[in-house]
């Protein structure tokens, strides 16, 4: 065996302190992703990403087929919201019973007949919408706090940057 002088020593690395979460902002006026923990409490309003402005969905194709789920809300003009230079839309509807049909099958979700035939759930302009919840209206009138910080761990884990990786969100 040899000496012990002659193994080299691992080097001591310590990672940098953790900072604390930041304190919670109020959301502002509009329509937002349910809060963790909240996905799958049926609201009228679904939150869809991987589409949008920024992948240049067809509008007019999303409408179309989110209508064959139930009738759209159009009160306030914004019965699909793609926000611009966004990933995602947020669709309304008059009922929950509607959004719960869309998110499922848009989740594929309940369509055994489609996955025996191979045709799984809708595309939109070719594309499957990797991820569909449910989504919050938050009225100017109301304090609704920020989704809870994630702790120090998790926040640190969603910055790491990795050269050539990009998150879309």
């Amino acid at each position: 065996m040899p000496p012990t002088s002659a193994m080299p020593r691992p080097l001591s690395r310590t990672p940098p302190p953790l900072e604390p979460p930041h304190d919670p902002q109020p959301l502002q006026p509009g329509l937002h992703p349910a809060p963790y923990g909240q996905e799958n409490v049926p609201t009228r309003f679904l939150y869809l990403s991987g589409i949008g402005d920024a992948l240049k969905t067809d509008l007019q194709e999303l409408r179309a087929l989110m209508e064959t789920y139930g009738p759209l809300d159009d009160s306030e003009g914004l019965a699909i919201e793609a926000p611009a230079k966004r990933g995602f839309v947020l669709v309304r509807y008059l009922d929950k019973n509607s959004a719960q049909r869309a998110k499922d099958a848009l989740a594929g979700v309940g369509d055994k007949e489609g996955e025996r035939e191979g045709r799984g759930p809708p595309l939109i302009g070719g594309r499957r919408v990797p991820k569909v919840q449910y989504s919050v209206m938050v009225t100017a009138d109301e304090e609704v706090p920020h989704p809870e910080p994630l702790d120090p761990f998790e926040q640190a884990s969603l910055e790491v940057d990795i050269p050539g990786v990009m998150l879309i969100e």
